[in-house]
């Protein structure tokens, strides 16, 4: 018939779920990971990370039975609702510690905390969250 009509995005968005790439990656993953087991290199450290990346897709893909049951969905019904709130956050203090990191970099630089740009982040991240401030200022 000519009457049928085209699905707005809005359904056709309904009937797609996100989950789904999640499992498509997870299972592909699966069968590289398998494949490349079976070979016989010395390469261990490959096949590890491969088992490692499979494994990880594998068990972010069980998380989506969660939502069946809201009693076990906290941890993805917080991240939804509080997700824009971190990255604004995030955002606006990503160029405050940036300023301090280029700071104690050029100032500081001959301590091992802060003698390259990686390393300065990660300080200044753990002071920021408490976690260092005693081997820090002692």
């Amino acid at each position: 018939s000519g009457h049928l009509r085209k699905l707005s995005w809005q359904d056709e968005s309904a009937l797609f779920s996100s989950w789904w790439v999640v499992g498509f990656t997870s299972h592909v993953l699966q069968i590289v990971a398998c494949l490349r087991c079976m070979r016989t290199t010395t390469d261990v450290a490959t096949r590890f990370s491969i088992v490692g990346w499979s494994c990880f897709f594998t068990w972010l893909n069980i998380c989506q039975y969660f939502e069946a049951f809201p009693v076990y969905y906290v941890t993805f019904s917080t991240l939804g609702k509080g997700l824009a709130s971190v990255c604004r956050y995030m955002a606006s203090v990503f160029p405050i510690i940036t300023a301090f990191m280029l700071l104690g970099t050029c100032n500081f630089w001959q301590s091992a905390r802060f003698q390259d740009v990686t390393s300065s982040y990660a300080s200044l991240f753990s002071l920021l969250n408490g976690d260092m401030i005693h081997d820090t200022f002692i």
